[in-house]
């Protein structure tokens, strides 16, 4: 759960969405809304690589994207390794966000 509302536009690929209690398919051109307080997440469900634009409000989550991310040496190319799931955790709740365990 966040304290942000997001807009997610997909602009490539195929996506599916978890908002709440719906489960939703979004392809290049469909907008997912997320308001702050509801659970929510994606996965890239194509066989290519999804791109899309989001818009988060308040502003303030951008902050947490510096801390955590890191700079890509080769867009082309997949994770270089895979993320410390917890410091994401532990930097998410700073911001105020909760990121749940995955699904057993």
């Amino acid at each position: 759960m966040s304290r942000f509302d997001e807009t997610f536009h997909v602009l490539e690929g195929e996506l599916e969405f978890v908002v709440g209690e719906r489960t939703l398919s979004a392809s290049a051109g469909s907008v997912v809304y997320a308001p702050r307080g509801v659970l929510h997440g994606f996965r890239n469900v194509g066989t290519k690589h999804s791109r899309m634009a989001v818009i988060i409000t308040p502003a303030g989550l951008e902050k947490f994207f510096e801390e955590v991310g890191e700079p890509v040496t080769d867009p082309s190319s997949p994770l270089e390794r895979p993320p410390d799931i917890e410091r994401l955790v532990a930097v998410a709740r700073k911001y105020g966000m909760e990121i749940p365990p995955p699904p057993a």
